[in-house]
């Protein structure tokens, strides 16, 4: 009985110890390679096991190395599909539906991420999205501060009215066109991310290059990064703003009438709070503003309009909330309670959270007023303001160089693609460039 437990016990350790091969997570069902260019496949296995791939006509074996890193290089292919791609080794993986066409990388900020489901007429475009010979993968949104070794799990997924919603707007349409030309499959690869920086999109390499960035100053890892984070816009508000006496530094009065806030520095709205003294702060800031009314635009129905606000707002009136929103391009509009308003001062307080990028008031100043029944009383114009903290947050795209290039793009270029669909990008602040930090 001892002998047989044992050997149980070995068998399971084994099998432990038995890495199987597996394919970077570029490689699903329905991938589409490049044509006309050598195939690159490549992934992981047990150090020195030997793999054979094989597609089409094609069998190349290889070795894995002692990290168990294999890449092998088939011939080019015409044009053509489906077909299976088969890799051998202590397993056997096999893909279905490989197509051959025109791969391309699609890359850049919101208007390259925006989903063909956000698209006017999206739900007739999706309708007649039935196109099996376009397809895309999109590589999950996340940073890394040294190149990966590979994009997070994702998936190729077959164009049609189940999934073309979710594709990339600009990277579906251009397929659709070319595919339509040119009568073969096309692939797109999807690696964008909303509101982001050029320098995050660019290696370490390319960087150094440039006598701008200090490239010697990035971090090892993120440990402390924002401890320093804190400490430069501890400095930052301390010079923007004078010292709040004891006696009223509790926030909890800040949106109150009878606060003294005459020692309050101003803030123009609307404008973001980094173009007024208060560079790359994400975190919180108050504005108040005075507003005096006669006896009969305080017995008016009245209404609030603040415009837009990057990113949530808490908004007060007289001590009173009226409203709050998140959502940096949600208009902010708000009804006033019948009897809140009292004819001479009138207090309006905002509090107002910006998760990153841009803070504070922004847009038309046409947008930001007080309505009472006709009378319009303009709130565009310097509001007094105070910081109330910088946000404790997690590692952001825009917080040093590098960071998509190294999680998003590095895993991939070792697959050949026929080019690169790019948009407009952001540049970080020029006070940013010499001290890799949390950028605009």
């Amino acid at each position: 009985m001892r002998s047989t437990i044992t050997a149980i016990l070995i068998l399971f350790f084994c099998g432990l110890a038995r890495a199987e091969v597996r394919l970077a997570h570029l490689f699903t069902d329905h991938l589409i390679l490049q044509r006309d260019m050598p195939v690159h496949i490549w992934g992981w296995a047990r150090p020195d096991e030997k793999i054979r791939i094989i597609f089409k006509e094609q069998s190349l074996g290889v070795t894995a190395d002692g990290k168990g890193r294999w890449r092998a290089a088939l011939n080019a292919e015409p044009a053509g599909g489906p077909y299976d791609l088969k890799v051998q080794g202590d397993n056997v993986i096999i893909l279905r539906d490989v197509l051959v066409g025109e791969v391309w990388i699609a890359s850049g900020q919101s208007n390259m991420e925006m989903p063909v489901e956000k698209c006017n007429d999206a739900a007739a475009e999706t309708a007649k999205s039935d196109f099996p010979l376009i397809r895309q993968f999109e590589v999950p949104r996340t940073i890394a501060l040294k190149p990966a070794d590979d994009v997070g799990v994702s998936a190729w997924k077959v164009s049609g009215p189940a999934n073309t919603g979710d594709f990339s707007a600009a990277g579906y349409f251009f397929a659709r066109k070319l595919h339509q030309e040119l009568g073969v499959p096309v692939g797109i690869i999807n690696a964008s991310q909303g509101g982001s920086n050029i320098e995050t999109w660019m290696s370490f390499e390319a960087l150094s290059s440039r006598p701008e960035f200090d490239m010697k100053a990035m971090p090892p890892d993120f440990s402390g990064f924002y401890a320093r984070y804190h400490a430069r816009m501890a400095a930052v508000t301390a010079q923007w703003q004078p010292v709040i006496p004891e006696a009223v530094s509790s926030t909890s009065t800040w949106k109150e009438t009878g606060l003294d806030d005459h020692a309050w520095p101003a803030l123009y709205a609307p404008r973001y709070w980094e173009d007024q003294g208060l560079e790359d702060l994400d975190g919180v800031v108050w504005y108040r503003r005075a507003i005096e009314l006669t006896a009969e635009q305080a017995g008016a129905e009245a209404v609030l309009d603040l415009g837009t606000i990057d990113d949530c707002d808490e908004t007060y009136l007289n001590g009173r909330s009226v409203g709050e929103t998140c959502g940096w391009d949600k208009p902010r509009s708000y009804g006033v309670p019948r009897g809140l308003l009292k004819p001479g001062r009138n207090i309006i307080a905002v509090r107002v959270t910006d998760t990153g990028l841009g803070g504070g008031f922004y847009g038309k100043a046409d947008n930001m007023a007080l309505k009472c029944g006709s009378s319009r009383l303009s709130l565009a114009g310097d509001w007094r303001a105070r910081v109330e903290s910088s946000l404790d947050k997690k590692p952001g795209f825009n917080d040093l160089p590098t960071l998509l290039f190294n999680a998003m793009v590095s895993p991939i270029t070792g697959f050949p693609v026929r080019g690169v669909l790019c948009t407009r990008a952001r540049v970080m602040s020029r006070a940013r460039r010499n001290t890799p930090g949390p950028s605009r």
